[in-house]
């Protein structure tokens, strides 16, 4: 699962009572996972096991890992690769034939930094697919990186340099060779002999000379998305843009199919295009979207509305008339708990309580919201305990209608009041 860690300024609950301290609730982030359906520019289409959609949008914010298993014809110049194999250090060539690699974009994790090192038994070995980990490392280059993910690096953090235990080829060690953890970019790949280049060390030359085994394992561990397609498993943290978009934070996805560079019969090169939700930027948006195509929602979750056609009754005064059906008495407001809303870190909002009036009621009489998002968050119970909620915020004019789990409203904005 993905690592639980809240996104701090990103959107607010905050329930006061009209003598008691307020009381800020963080609103918990998206969590997503299924199957990608469509791949495009920076978008990723998501659909769950639920059988609903979501348009993931990737950022160079976003902290990416795709693992799995690739083919031998990946192995072209400009990739990195580990393989752990014992080297003779006065040539540089690998004795023997390397059976277990991966394929890997460098970084400032103890088993993808670029150089040469004894084996540590404490890291994954080669040729084995990394597990879907809480925490992405962070980027520092290598062949289509999207570069450094927020702030500052951290120093590189080298793997223990053990010498073997012993001599012998048991031992790791011959009086020329010796076994060595090698991390470097393919510079010649041809018939599956490979040329490494390494960095500067003390142990090796810059180029170690290796010939991969007939079946090698071959496993990726990649910090991009040019590779991924259609069908491979992806899990995604983030939050809410818009119905059924997400922006992600964290992106995992597991590889269905091993990596190739071969194209498949009945299969065409390239991305496959996905539409995207609307003109407006990745940010909550506030009032009707511009015009364009809509985004992709929920099954059950009120779509963008289309344009009114001419001589429809203006948003405005379809607005009054719905605060007219939703709005309590004076006298009922009384002793009822307001709600403020801040969306994406901004000023807090306040909202009125409103009558227990269906959402589909609201939606017969009145049409489909202009806009809409869903709202994740926790909140405190009647018995004190923290309860997780999924609300709605629709949005017909210059009003904003608060939707409970029960499908019920519960509270309202106007902004003209």
């Amino acid at each position: 699962m993905l690592c639980r860690a809240c996104f701090a300024g990103c959107l607010a609950l905050a329930i006061a009572a009209a003598a008691a301290a307020q009381q800020i609730i963080q609103i918990v982030q998206v969590d997503v996972s299924g199957t990608i359906s469509q791949i495009g520019n920076r978008m990723i289409l998501v659909t769950t096991a639920a059988n609903r959609t979501y348009t993931v949008a990737l950022s160079n914010r976003t902290q990416v890992r795709v693992v799995g298993m690739a083919e031998p014809d990946v192995l072209a110049p400009g990739v990195f690769v580990r393989f752990i194999a014992l080297v003779d250090r006065k040539t540089g060539r690998v004795q023997g034939k390397v059976d277990a690699l991966t394929i890997f974009t460098p970084a400032q994790t103890n088993e993808r930094i670029p150089g040469v090192m004894y084996p540590n038994a404490g890291l994954p070995p080669p040729g084995v697919p990394a597990a879907m980990e809480k925490e992405q490392p962070k980027i520092v280059g290598g062949p289509g990186a999207p570069g450094a993910i927020g702030g500052p690096q951290p120093p590189a953090v080298q793997a223990p340099n053990v010498p073997p235990p012993a001599d012998g080829p048991g031992g790791g060690k011959t009086d020329t060779a010796e076994k060595f953890d090698i991390r470097g970019r393919v510079i010649s790949s041809k018939a599956g002999r490979l040329i490494v280049m390494v960095p500067n060390n003390q142990y090796l030359k810059a180029k170690v000379f290796a010939e991969l085994a007939d079946n090698a394992k071959i496993a990726v561990d990649l910090a991009e998305c040019n590779k991924v397609k259609a069908g491979d498993i992806i899990e995604v943290r983030g939050r809410q843009a818009n119905m059924g978009a997400i922006e992600a934070m964290e992106v995992h996805i597991q590889l269905a199919e091993p990596l190739t560079n071969m194209v498949k019969k009945g299969r065409k090169p390239g991305k496959q295009p996905v539409e995207k939700p609307g003109k407006q930027p990745p940010e909550v948006a506030k009032g009707p979207n511009p015009p364009g195509p809509n985004p992709p929602v929920e099954p059950g979750q009120p779509p963008v509305a289309p344009p009114q056609p001419d001589g429809a009754a203006p948003k405005d005064d379809k607005a009054e008339k719905i605060l007219a059906a939703v709005q309590l008495p004076a006298a009922e407001l009384q002793g009822k708990p307001a709600l403020q809303l801040a969306l994406q870190g901004g000023n807090p909002e306040t909202y009125t309580p409103t009558k227990p009036e269906l959402g589909k009621n609201v939606k017969e009489k009145f049409g489909q919201p202009d806009s809409g998002m869903i709202i994740h968050g926790n909140m405190p119970g009647p018995d004190g305990q923290q309860k997780q909620i999924v609300w709605e915020l629709w949005t017909y004019g210059a009003l904003k209608l608060i939707v409970d789990e029960t499908g019920t409203v519960r509270y309202y904005l106007h902004a003209k009041k």
